[in-house]
Parts: C-alpha cells; structure tokens; sequence
C-alpha cells in the first residue's frame, strides 16, 4: 500500500485589519481625496463623517435608549434629553402609558387646571420640541422612564467606532469625501462621491423601512407588543 500524503498548511495567519473606527475611516477619506491630514485637519473630517451618522440614526430609528427620570408631585411636565429624535413610549412605574395628541389631553382638564387634577397618570402627550405630559399630573414620586429613538454618541477619539452597519461606515465615509472635496472645487471627486454616497443612502433608506426598530442601547427589556400604536 501507498504510503498516505501528508499535506500541511502553510499560510501565514489571518490579519484582523481594523476598518470601522474613526481612524479607519477617516484614513479612507484622505486616501479618496488623494492627501493628509496636514491639509484636512482630523476635526473637519470628523464632523462630517458625525453629521452623517445623526443623518442615519434619524432615517433608520435604529438606535434606542432610556431616559430614567424621576417624578416630582404636583409636575406634569418632563424634558427630554437632547439626543431625542423621537418617543416611542413612556413608561410610568412599570406601566406603559396610552400615547394622546396634545388637543386631545387638554380636553381631559375640562375646567380645571393641570395642577388641579392629580393622580396616577394613564396617559402622556409630547409637547413642544423637546418636552413630554403626563395626565393627570402625578401625585407621588416613581420611575419615568422615556424610550426613545436616538442620536448614538459622536465618534469622538481614533479608536471609536459606529454602533450602526457596517453599510453606515462607508455613508460617512463618501459623504466626508463629497462635502471636503466640493468645499475646495474638487469637482470631479465631489459628484463621484456624492453619487455613490446617494446610491449607497437609498439602499439604505429601503433596508431601514424593512429592518424592525430595534434597541440599540436600552435599560430593560420591553414587550412592544403590547404598545399598540405610539
């Protein structure tokens, strides 16, 4: 009998290259526009490559937080945190509140005044740009806490990196290039790169009217189930 060949491998391991932090794509959008760094300074391309992922976190909704506040008697009005884009539910001691229209709740006071009315609150209504109402006004101190869609935090050192798809990473990537390069009459790069950053943003839109609104940082754990329409 033949003697069994024996094969080994050879090939030098795998490499893991590091292609989603802010240095990554910030090395991406120098590379495009064919310079450095002595001539884009890193905070100009920091913060459109930054303007770019609030852009996503508003289209895909999918970046979720927690707001935990806690009520005071006798108030009925709570500010959102900044990073708000939208509130999904409001949950008061555990209990989920039903979502009214603004009109709507000012019709449940009647004749009386919102500090007149007091109690356990079943229901809220966003007020303004960045406030919330409880009705009827709460009468004792318990958790609110506020879900909402979020802007995620800014990339801010070399080492951070999107909570978003990898997809996000190249929007910013081309959108960066685009607005540096238009901003110095660099025509043929900004509309190569602005038609990619638009081709790539409409994939995008499609895939964030498909792709459930999930949590991407959240306190506890909910039934949305049981939301109904917020």
């Amino acid at each position: 009998m033949a003697d069994p060949i024996i094969i080994q491998a050879t090939g030098s391991a795998v490499t893991t290259v590091d292609t989603r932090s802010l240095s990554a794509i910030r090395s991406r959008v120098l590379k495009n526009l064919g310079s450095d760094s002595d001539y884009y300074p890193n905070d100009d391309i920091d913060e459109y490559i930054n303007i770019c992922l609030d852009e996503c976190a508003e289209i895909s909704g999918a970046n979720e937080a927690t707001d935990t506040q806690t009520t005071v008697v006798g108030t009925y009005e709570y500010t959102l945190d900044d990073a708000v884009i939208q509130v999904r539910a409001v949950i008061y001691d555990s209990k989920v509140l039903d979502k009214v229209d603004y009109v709507t709740m000012l019709s449940l006071y009647g004749d009386n005044t919102a500090t007149e009315l007091t109690g356990t609150p079943y229901c809220w209504a966003s007020y303004g740009v960045n406030k919330i109402r409880l009705f009827p006004t709460p009468d004792e101190a318990v958790t609110l806490e506020i879900v909402s869609t979020s802007y995620a935090d800014p990339l801010a050192t070399d080492s951070d990196y999107s909570v978003f798809l990898r997809t996000v990473d190249r929007l910013a990537e081309y959108f960066a290039t685009a607005m540096l390069a238009g901003r110095d009459d660099e025509n043929g790069k900004y509309s190569l790169y602005m038609s990619l950053y638009n081709k790539l943003k409409r994939r995008f839109n499609l895939n964030a009217k498909k792709r459930p609104r999930i949590a991407g940082t959240q306190s506890k754990s909910i039934n949305y189930s049981s939301l109904g329409e917020l």
